[in-house]
């Protein structure tokens, strides 16, 4: 059987305001970092291109602020939760960056 949190402690979970378990945050970046390596592969492959890549990314940033705010985040909480891609989005700004070539 699993331990489901009383309402308040999971209402502090979805605000921020009290760490998830590290079992929750480890699938988390698991699954963040298994996104960001599929969008990096889409992109070799030529499926994607980078700047597709950055507004795709910079549009989930956008949802996931707004559905945030309707919860009643503050500008502060909005900017942690949003800071993975965030994440994303500078790694993905380095590969729009040339190359240097060596002469």
């Amino acid at each position: 059987m699993t331990d489901i949190p009383p309402p308040d402690r999971k209402d502090a979970q979805m605000h921020g305001t009290e760490p998830l378990p590290f079992s929750d945050a480890n699938h988390n970046r698991s699954a963040l970092l298994l996104v960001e390596s599929l969008i990096h592969a889409l992109i070799e492959r030529a499926v994607l291109s980078v700047d597709e890549a950055i507004d795709i990314t910079l549009t989930a940033c956008d949802v996931l602020n707004s559905a945030n705010r309707e919860i009643g985040m503050d500008e502060a909480e909005c900017a942690r939760a949003a800071a993975p891609l965030k994440a994303i989005c500078a790694s993905l700004e380095v590969d729009k960056k040339p190359v240097p070539t060596q002469a």
